[in-house]
């Protein structure tokens, strides 16, 4: 038997996206207990491949919607790309994440914008921190 993932996004716009997240097989003809289900590391694969697709996706789409100037509604360029890491409780993400150039209006912002800055300041997620705290706090 082969299987496989797919992550199904559906945009603000009503498009939709499919993405293939991971692919796998299993012995039909001689099955063992092992074999039964997935195992702990393809569960941990699938998971981590999940939250890269998504936290992409709503990177990409938080980073389109800065682009527009809220002042005067015109689109801002992009001035270069970085990557950033967000750690998550399904591992590190890494992200694709533009710096956009002050619009030429000049009123809404005059510097240059990290758009992903202002959702990831700590580079971590909230459950993630939330997690590491109470496993401290079990620790002491």
């Amino acid at each position: 038997m082969k299987w496989r993932v797919l992550l199904e996004l559906t945009e603000a716009n009503g498009n939709v996206e499919t993405r293939e997240l991971v692919t796998g097989h299993r012995p039909t003809s001689a099955i063992f207990p092992e074999d039964i289900g997935l195992t702990l590391a393809e569960g941990k694969s699938v998971l981590a491949a999940m939250q890269t697709e998504l936290v992409q996706a709503q990177a990409d789409e938080y980073c389109d919607h800065r682009r527009i100037c809220s002042h005067c509604g015109s689109r801002r360029a992009i001035k270069d790309g970085r990557t950033r890491q967000l750690t998550t409780l399904f591992g590190v993400v890494k992200v694709e994440a533009p710096r956009l150039n002050p619009c030429r209006c000049g009123v809404a912002s005059r510097r240059i914008v990290s758009p992903l800055a202002e959702i990831m300041r700590d580079r971590c997620t909230q459950e993630y921190e939330r997690i590491l705290v109470k496993i401290r706090s079990l620790a002491a």
